[in-house]
């Protein structure tokens, strides 16, 4: 048993078209010089060996070097399809982690420090399967690149596979590789959007130096340098996360924090329902007006479904429906295949019908005309009508965590607002994704609980990287985390011996 040097468990998530061998490398590279040996483990790897193993269970049908992602991406799919779980690839990630270890153990040749390194994460399944099983111990970073940056990157990708220098042709292809990544329809396909945010690390690679920093700063916070403190902007979305916490929202808690230019903290909003007093609701107010007192369900969904009622109706009197459609009360059956399709439309983006003050909103009141050149620090894109607000306060710049599909930001205030871009003109609000330690990993890694900054004589103590100890936030025991691996991978081998998939194949495989 190791439970002062335990494994490490890194997953990295990325949308296709971003530089995660950087990543992977940066971070090998700085595991290496606390004595962790780094196991490179690829998720798309084990799907394909797995799936070349089990002919019957899936083929690659005319298999191209073209069509290389997409069936990488289709065999993800039909995995987690046929098992009936979103969580199937962690499932094969955990495997692998165990083969390797007992494989080592029977040979004697298990180093006393190992990271297991696995590539890429697509689904959030996949990471709370990982942190049930190995908790303080994994650790997830997400790694952003600007979509322009990563269809280019893609697209020479593609035509690399074909021997050939024609990367505008296959631009198209891309675009459309990354939008089936960021979010593909169906409960088993690719979900980046939604798997992203989970981040315990937000890093940039569009710059190596900029990602390599942001790594050598994480591992030393992971193992325990005392000397490490928040940048501002770490502190400034942490606030906002905590903000969060005080929302009633049906649908979401958004928190927002607006700093000065020096980091200082003007003021901390939420997405909540305003007071007739002022303000919004707290807990514990009488009477409280908050949604949820009140409703059972979220009163813009319900909005939304009367104006597409309303639609469906005058289209019948109209008699635009065939007898095959006449009754339109189907169509809204929300377990319907019909309603699902029709909640797409973009008049389920509208925003107008929520009572809750949007969180960024909430922010700017509170700090009472002093928004000029300052930032916005947002668990969520703000939406279009935030924007405005945003822009005529003069805030600077704008800083966020998690994407919002419905926001219109980019199409309505071109002349104002830059988002995602790396764009420093002035005279315009940019809007930036976050970087640095995750809001969620913020106490975790900042706190000095076990960490030391002086002798007993007074005199600073200086972290080295030789006698480093990882830093985790609960005590670690070897024996535990094999222990839940196993129950976890039980289960999940149950699921593949239905589908006639053997122990030896996987074993084989990972």
């Amino acid at each position: 048993m190791n439970d002062k040097f335990p494994e490490l468990v890194f997953g990295l998530v990325g949308a296709i078209g971003t530089n995660l061998e950087l990543v992977q490398q940066c971070l090998s590279e700085q595991l290496s010089t606390v004595g962790y040996v780094p196991v490179d483990i690829r998720l798309s790897d084990l799907i394909r060996e797995l799936s070349e193993l089990n002919p019957k269970w899936y083929q690659f049908p005319g298999r191209t070097e073209e069509r290389y992602y997409e069936l990488a991406m289709d065999g993800g799919n039909k995995l987690r399809a046929d098992l009936n779980r979103a969580d199937a690839v962690a499932g094969l990630a955990m495997a692998s982690i165990k083969r390797r270890r007992m494989k080592n153990k029977l040979a004697e040749k298990l180093p006393p420090k190992r990271a297991y390194i696995l590539t890429s994460l697509k689904r959030p399944e996949e990471v709370s399967l990982l942190r049930d099983v190995y908790g303080a111990s994994l650790f997830i970073i997400s790694a952003y690149s600007p979509r322009s940056t990563r269809v280019d990157r893609l697209a020479s990708q593609l035509a690399e596979k074909e021997f050939h220098n024609r990367i505008a042709a296959h631009r198209a292809h891309a675009e459309a590789l990354i939008m089936r990544d960021e979010d593909e329809s169906g409960e088993f396909g690719q979900d980046v959007r939604e798997t992203f945010p989970l981040g315990d690390l937000f890093v940039d690679t569009s710059r190596v130096t900029d990602c390599t920093e942001a790594i050598e700063r994480f591992i030393r916070l992971v193992f325990g340098d005392p000397w490490r403190t928040p940048s501002r902007d770490e502190q400034g979305m942490a606030f906002a996360q905590l903000a969060s916490l005080r929302s009633g929202s049906p649908s979401r808690q958004v928190g927002a924090a607006l700093s000065d230019y020096r980091g200082d903290l003007l003021a901390i909003g939420v997405n909540e329902v305003p007071c007739p007093d002022g303000g919004q609701y707290w807990e514990g107010d009488n009477p409280d007006g908050r949604d949820f007192m009140y409703d059972r369900a979220d009163t813009s969904d319900r909005m939304r479904r009367n104006l597409l009622s309303d639609v469906l109706r005058r289209l019948k009197e109209l008699d635009v429906f065939n007898d095959k459609g006449s009754d339109y009360n189907q169509l809204l059956d929300a377990k319907s295949e019909s309603f699902r399709l029709l909640r797409k439309a973009q008049l389920f983006d509208t925003i107008d019908f929520i009572r809750a003050v949007h969180a960024e909103a909430s922010a700017l009141f509170g700090a009472s005309g002093r928004t000029p050149n300052s930032t916005l620090y947002v668990t969520t894109f703000p939406c279009h009508e935030c924007a405005r607000h945003i822009v005529a306060c003069g805030v600077k710049r704008v800083v966020y965590i998690e994407p919002y599909p419905k926001s219109l930001v980019a199409e309505l205030f071109r002349d104002s607002i830059t988002v995602d871009q790396d764009d420093t003109s002035p005279g315009k609000v940019h809007f930036n994704p976050f970087t640095g330690i995750s809001p969620t990993t913020y106490q975790q890694l900042f706190l000095l609980t076990k960490k030391q900054r002086k002798a007993k004589d007074g005199t600073l103590i200086r972290w080295g990287a030789q006698n480093a100890l990882p830093h985790l936030h609960i005590s670690y025991s070897e024996r535990a985390t094999e222990t839940a691996e196993t129950e976890k991978l039980s289960k999940f081998q149950d699921d593949l011996k239905r589908e006639g998939i053997s122990d030896d194949s996987v074993s084989r495989t990972t």
